[in-house]
């Protein structure tokens, strides 16, 4: 009867409260997409370089022929930078067997004794196919030597999450530098990709 009549339901929304309900969650969840990615960032860029036991590079992708990619490249130069300075006695260099057939680990080695630092002073981790396996890796490192200071060395979006899970493997004393060059084709959908990582990493299990 009310709809013959023309009278609108009771218990019916308003157009402009529909449209709210869907509007306040996608600001909401912008807002905080945003906010986490800049206060991300405003860590990463700014260098905590300090005294340490070893510096920890993360892996990345090597060419087909061999040849490491810019990301990695520029990990590594970062990383000899601060071993040529002192900052640390040794390099764990971590990753894992790519797509493209090579030893991320391996090529890591070769490029940094390449250019001058001594085969003692690197370490070989080739189980680092994650950060999560990395950081797993290097912490069981320091705490079989005795070592209780990480410098880790990797693009600023990463550094976050990085330092999450050297905190919760235990490692608390931590620095960290960041691997500079330029941007990035995919730079957005990987601060995106950061910020899903890293809130999955806040709640998973750690050995």
């Amino acid at each position: 009867m009310e709809r013959c009549l023309g009278i609108p339901k009771r218990n019916s929304m308003p157009s402009w409260m529909k449209k709210r309900w869907v509007v306040w969650p996608v600001v909401l969840g912008t807002s905080w997409i945003v906010l986490h990615t800049a206060i991300c960032v405003a860590i990463g860029v700014r260098d905590d370089v300090g005294g340490a036991d070893v510096i920890v590079v993360f892996g990345n992708k090597v060419n087909e022929d061999g040849a490491v990619s810019p990301r990695l490249k520029a990990r590594l130069d970062r990383a000899k930078r601060l071993y040529d300075s002192g900052n640390a006695p040794c390099i764990f260099v971590s990753g894992g067997l790519g797509y493209e057939g090579h030893e991320e680990a391996d090529v890591m080695q070769q490029y940094l004794i390449g250019r001058g630092v001594p085969t003692s002073a690197v370490v070989v981790d080739k189980t680092g196919y994650s950060t999560y396996k990395t950081a797993r890796s290097a912490c069981r490192f320091m705490e079989s030597n005795g070592l209780t200071t990480a410098l880790l060395v990797t693009q600023y979006y990463h550094v976050a999450r990085a330092r999450m899970a050297f905190h919760f493997f235990g490692v608390n004393r931590i620095h960290h530098s960041c691997a500079r060059m330029g941007p990035e084709i995919g730079e957005p959908l990987v601060l995106l990709r950061e910020f899903l990582a890293f809130y999955y990493y806040a709640v998973r299990k750690y050995e």
